[in-house]
């Protein structure tokens, strides 16, 4: 969606809900990120015809249950350790926890990364964690670039979000 398509629906239109849902991978800014895939982008290509090589150790950013997802994943595409690292206690429950665990993924909280380098994830206390392959998987964000100027948006966690009332109007009345 684009700003020039999104007015052409407000002509269109006497009204316009927006439900754009979160696609835009949530990224730490650290030395070395341009080297981390996004988990659900890892996902996807994990499913494909083409799925990409991991190497032996693979860390991943994020201990919810994507990152259990991506765990499961990265050990049927051959990797031999797995290493899930959050900020906090993990968040993952149920079926995906028991599935990465049951593979052989570790859970090590609370660890901050410092830079992601060719050699693996080093934490802020110095320690490298090995991994030929580093993904993140901390949520998404939505993409709201197509949004007029009048329709207001507020910043939670970095990410911009749609500013409504309780009935979920946004500051534009024909928006929702």
């Amino acid at each position: 969606m684009t700003r020039e398509k999104f007015a052409l629906l407000q002509q269109e239109y006497d009204y316009i809900v927006v439900a754009v849902g979160t696609h835009v991978p949530r990224r730490l800014q650290f030395p070395g990120n341009e080297k981390v895939l996004a988990a659900l982008d890892f996902l996807k290509k994990a499913k494909s015809d083409a799925p990409l090589p991991v190497g032996k150790e693979v860390v991943v950013i994020g201990a919810g249950n994507v990152g259990c997802d991506v765990a499961c994943e990265a050990y049927r595409l051959g990797a031999e350790k797995v290493t899930l690292v959050d900020i906090q206690k993990p968040l993952a429950f149920g079926k995906e926890k028991v599935a990465a665990e049951a593979l052989g993924a570790q859970f090590r909280w609370p660890v901050l990364t410092k830079e992601v380098t060719d050699a693996g994830l080093v934490t802020a206390s110095g320690e490298l964690i090995p991994a030929q392959t580093v993904i993140i998987s901390i949520g998404d964000v939505p993409a709201l670039s197509f949004l007029p100027e009048s329709v207001e948006t507020v910043t939670v966690g970095g990410a911009a979000w749609i500013a409504t009332d309780k009935a979920h109007v946004t500051s534009d009345s024909r928006i929702l």
